[in-house]
């Protein structure tokens, strides 16, 4: 009796671990044909780099270089202030290294100068010469390090409810079980992507709170490309290092005199706008703070005619 018990266990964790593999591939099988690359590759230090290129290029038009936060890819930023802005200026919207559809090299490509790196070279392979850039939650950080590292490339740079310095609490503890060696592959595949693909609702809530979600959300934004294991993976160790990232580079804010514009939410649950937009514009020596009274961690959806003419004002002085 008690080896059938024990058989009757066994057999059963067996089903449920096959259907857990199933489900995951499933959904990624799904969200791919749901959300193909549209946008154009180009190899890069073994790197490929998927990217969106909107606007007159022409050498006259000042380029505007889009960069995600975390758990998106270039379809957040593209559909929501990409479009409006290509109508004045040349804009390139870049998926970061293993997200949306470019490729990644391991953990290594989490650290924000290996990623600024790639930033730069895909734009100096495109004959760019120089470019604000406009960087969104987690690629307020990287905005900052491409700043910091390739001062005579970056021209500006805004900042939309930006991660600019440490925090307390750290980050949900799924992400360090995520990137765990050897346990983090199957926890990954056989628990974290169905979760999250039962909570994403409730969680995109909370991102535009206290706005409505914008109407076809998840469709414009492709979204649930992150529910792939290895963009699941590689979202969670850019979130884990950032930390340690940020506190290395805070200190070095001061003494960068470009162009800055940070816009953020005064109703910021995700990323305090105290911590990081206020502290930011304090420290730096050219930066411009604006704050939108009721919005919330993604002001580039929810209020987006107001980030544009606050952009587009903001190129046209500098």
């Amino acid at each position: 009796m008690r080896g059938f018990i024990i058989y009757g266990f066994g057999f059963g964790l067996i089903v449920l671990l096959t259907f857990g593999w199933f489900q995951t591939t499933k959904i990624k099988t799904d969200v791919e044909t749901r959300f193909p690359a549209t946008g154009q590759f180009v190899d890069i230090d073994n790197h490929r780099v998927h990217f969106f290129d909107a606007g007159d290029n022409a050498a006259s038009k000042k380029t505007i270089v889009l960069l995600h936060g975390a758990t998106s890819n270039l379809m957040d930023m593209a559909s929501s202030i990409g479009l409006p802005l290509s109508k004045d200026f040349r804009v390139i919207a870049i998926d970061r290294p293993g997200h949306g559809w470019s490729s990644r090299n391991g953990a290594e490509d989490a650290k924000l100068s290996s990623q600024a790196k790639i930033v730069y070279q895909t734009l100096e392979k495109l004959g760019i010469k120089e470019a604000t850039i406009i960087g969104h939650s987690w690629a307020g950080a990287l905005t900052l390090k491409l700043a910091l590292d390739y001062p005579k490339f970056t021209h500006s740079i805004v900042l939309i409810s930006p991660v600019t310095h440490t925090w307390p609490g750290g980050i949900a503890w799924y992400h360090s079980l995520v990137t765990a060696p050897l346990f983090g592959d199957f926890f990954t595949k056989e628990v974290a992507i169905n979760a999250a693909r039962f909570l994403m609702p409730k969680a995109i809530e909370a991102v535009f709170s206290p706005s409505e979600v914008s109407k076809n959300y998840m469709e414009k934004t492709g979204v649930e490309l992150i529910l792939r294991p290895k963009e699941f993976e590689a979202n969670s160790q850019d979130l884990q290092i950032l930390y340690k990232q940020v506190e290395a580079q805070a200190p070095l804010y001061k003494f960068l005199i470009l162009p800055t514009l940070v816009i953020t939410g005064d109703t910021d649950s995700v990323v305090s706008p105290e911590i990081h937009a206020r502290t930011t514009v304090k420290e730096m020596q050219n930066a411009k703070l604006v704050v939108l009274n009721g919005a919330g961690h993604v002001p580039q959806h929810s209020r987006t005619s107001e980030v544009v003419r606050e952009i587009k004002t903001f190129m046209d002085s500098h």
